[in-house]
């Protein structure tokens, strides 16, 4: 059984930090920031207006049709015992190398999608080694409402475990995940570490996690009306919360659920980034804070004003190209 945290808070317990990233933002990324957030509140207003809010839809033209391959990478689908995944793995490879456990993000409703298939190569490469780039196995795991809680977990067992049968060691897994995905991964990682398995990972790459699902944390409330995709509109009603399709009859708080509640010790070296202005922004302090309390490396990286999950949906952007170079020396020196 996984130890639960503290009790359920009413307040929030620490104070949002200034950004650690001490450059202002590009000009590029102020221009997105103002232009999603315009776009956003129009869209919410148009949504309250029509009534044509839906959490649970999942548009055709998002899910994935084919992976892309490209240069020296193939790839193959893999059928897992109740969904399926993707391994990317490089043809040159002179010797053993990493693999990355990829598990997307999406409101744990959303299916595995074209910007996620981008994003696997920037894993490859940014966990490449002497021998060569990684592999990365992309999980396509159930989604709620169909699927709540636990199905997600259960899937990133099972991708974890295929990984194993292929070969590798726990020393050679990377464990990456970005919104809901991040808090997937995290999940994942806590599991295993109940279940007896020493190191069960070498590192953590989290990029703007969901890991507070009762949404307790100080910046639900500080970036109510800053974060550009998330935002709250004046005079707008904000949606159901979008995590009771995963959470179900389940508790919000169950770690496996919002590991910002979560015993986190004896996991792998972690690495979080995230934009000062998330909603999601205390989801990540909240973790690495109990996490170098804990005794374990890791490491928060703040961005001044970008998008949620910026390193992979906007990647021309120039800390969207930092954020991979800091995920890179971080994969090096673990």
């Amino acid at each position: 059984m996984a130890q639960k945290g503290p009790e359920k808070p009413s307040q929030p317990e620490f104070h949002l930090p200034q950004p650690a990233v001490l450059n202002p933002p590009s000009r590029s990324a102020r221009i997105l920031h103002m232009a999603v957030k315009m776009f956003m509140a129009g869209r919410k207003r148009l949504q309250v207006r029509f009534g044509t809010y839906n959490p649970t839809a999942k548009p055709e033209p998002y899910q994935l049709r084919s992976f892309p391959q490209r240069g020296y990478f193939a790839v193959t689908e893999v059928k897992l015992p109740q969904s399926r995944g993707f391994y990317l793995y490089p043809t040159d490879a002179t010797g053993p190398h990493r693999v990355v456990l990829q598990l997307h993000g999406g409101s744990y409703i959303s299916p595995f999608s074209h910007m996620y298939a981008k994003a696997a190569y920037q894993y490859a490469q940014a966990a490449e080694t002497k021998n060569g780039a990684a592999a990365v196995f992309s999980l396509d795991y159930r989604t709620a409402p169909e699927h709540p809680y636990p199905a997600a977990l259960e899937d990133a067992l099972d991708a974890y475990d295929w990984l194993l049968t292929q070969g590798y060691a726990p020393d050679q897994i990377i464990l990456a995940g970005d919104s809901a995905g991040g808090g997937l991964a995290l999940a994942l990682a806590l599991k295993l570490r109940d279940q007896g398995v020493p190191n069960c990972a070498r590192a953590l790459v989290l990029l703007s996690p969901w890991t507070d699902l009762p949404a307790k944390g100080t910046s639900y409330q500080a970036n109510k009306y800053r974060d550009p995709l998330f935002q709250s509109v004046p005079g707008v009603p904000d949606p159901e919360p979008i995590a009771k399709y995963y959470v179900g009859d389940a508790d919000p708080y169950d770690p496996y659920l919002s590991p910002a509640y979560a015993q986190l010790h004896d996991l792998p070296p972690t690495l979080a980034l995230v934009g000062q202005t998330e909603l999601l922004y205390s989801d990540s302090v909240k973790v690495i804070r109990g996490l170098q309390d804990a005794g374990v490396k890791a490491r928060l990286q703040v961005y001044p004003e970008v998008i949620h999950v910026w390193p992979a949906a906007f990647t021309r952007l120039p800390e969207s190209q930092r954020a991979w170079q800091q995920i890179s020396y971080f994969l090096h020196e673990n």
